[in-house]
């Protein structure tokens, strides 16, 4: 009896396991195809805030020629955080739609961000 229940129990722990990772891929890859590859950005960054009224989410405001104000967040992806970090006020960004490199102009050096799934 205590061998069936440690067959059964490493049986539905995989199981659990596995969907938990699977999930977590699809969510990332969903994000990354829906909302991160599709999107145009060229602006200057007017500022950058934790939105500590949404799960702390890091949020970098844009004015661009479309609109004044324009919200990005990426959390969670590879390498948001250090475009997050590493981005200042005053900075320029842009980004082709289809693509997944950010790139943030200060002065005359432009930094590459490669945003991704973990």
């Amino acid at each position: 009896m205590n061998k069936q229940r440690i067959i059964i129990f490493v049986v539905v722990t995989l199981i659990v396991s596995y969907f938990i990772f699977i999930t977590e891929d699809d969510f990332c890859n969903d994000k990354m195809s829906h909302y991160v590859r599709p999107m145009i950005l060229k602006g200057i960054v007017t500022d950058k805030y934790i939105d500590t009224t949404n799960h702390s989410l890091p949020r970098i405001i844009l004015n661009t020629n479309v609109s004044n104000r324009e919200i990005i967040t990426a959390y969670d992806l590879k390498n948001f955080d250090s475009l997050y970090y590493y981005i200042e006020v005053g900075d320029s960004i842009f980004k082709k739609a289809g693509d997944s490199i950010f790139h943030i102009k200060r002065d005359t050096v432009i930094e590459k961000f490669a945003i991704g799934c973990y």
